[in-house]
């Protein structure tokens, strides 16, 4: 009799080990197709890209705000810029220009981004040749526009 007691004691710690080891290899993480691997890892890039690009421009303003002010009060003292009088709409004018060419970087990057999470949102079988060329000509653009 004392030995069923041991029986039944051992099914149940065997079931509880098969059934926890089920669960780990369950929850254990499915590998992912190598392309949305890359594909997540290029949405970084882009934002990392638009970030640095934010920046660029919030420092072009300032200057472009520097430079009004020192324009307004016909006083040189009041920049850190190494720059006279007459050179100060021309630095204005460039900043300016600078910062459009910036924002439309800008837009054209959250293009591909959207693009790309849209892509790698879709269920479809097929979908990684399209992404592969998304990726390819994304890559190509940051490689020499933005730099």
């Amino acid at each position: 009799m004392d030995y069923w007691y041991f029986f039944i004691i051992g099914g149940i710690l065997l079931i509880a080990s098969i059934l926890m080891i089920y669960f780990r290899l369950k929850k254990r993480k499915k590998e992912e197709h190598p392309l949305a691997v890359r594909t997540r890892e290029m949405i970084v890039m882009i934002n990392q890209r638009i970030h640095s690009l934010n920046n660029r421009i919030k420092k072009l303003d300032s200057e472009i705000t520097e430079l009004m002010i020192v324009m307004e009060k016909n006083d040189l003292s009041f920049t850190t810029l190494q720059i006279t009088l007459e050179n100060i709409p021309t630095k204005i004018d460039e900043n300016k220009e600078e910062i459009r060419i910036s924002i439309s970087d800008i837009e054209d990057l959250r293009d591909y981004q959207s693009e790309l999470e849209q892509k790698i949102k879709e269920k479809e079988e097929n979908k990684w040749e399209s992404i592969e060329k998304l990726l390819d000509f994304a890559k190509e653009k940051m490689r020499y526009r933005y730099t």
